[in-house]
């Protein structure tokens, strides 16, 4: 059923992005012109501008769909946040 895609040949990658990009409804592409390190070498500010692109898609769901902290709970039920979370819940 899934053809492997061997992500190391740019050319394979670009055909996988190229597909989802046809099937999707909208695209947003993220652009970095300039890494922070002097050499533009480190995916420092690339990554920042994902991390943050998602977490606005995120936010934008989780209101979207009346997400709630019980269901936070669910998906983050231990740890510092599940011990947060499990005081405000009960």
């Amino acid at each position: 059923m899934f053809k492997e895609i061997n992500l190391r040949n740019h050319s394979s990658l670009h055909k996988l992005f190229y597909s989802l990009a046809k099937a999707a409804n909208m695209i947003v592409k993220v652009k970095v012109d300039q890494e922070i390190d002097e050499f533009n070498m480190l995916a420092t500010t690339s990554s920042l501008a994902v991390i943050s692109l998602f977490d606005v898609v995120a936010c934008i769901l989780m209101k979207k769909k009346n997400f709630n902290k019980k269901n936070f709970l669910a998906n983050h039920p231990s740890g510092d946040v599940g011990e947060r979370l499990n005081k405000e819940v009960s």
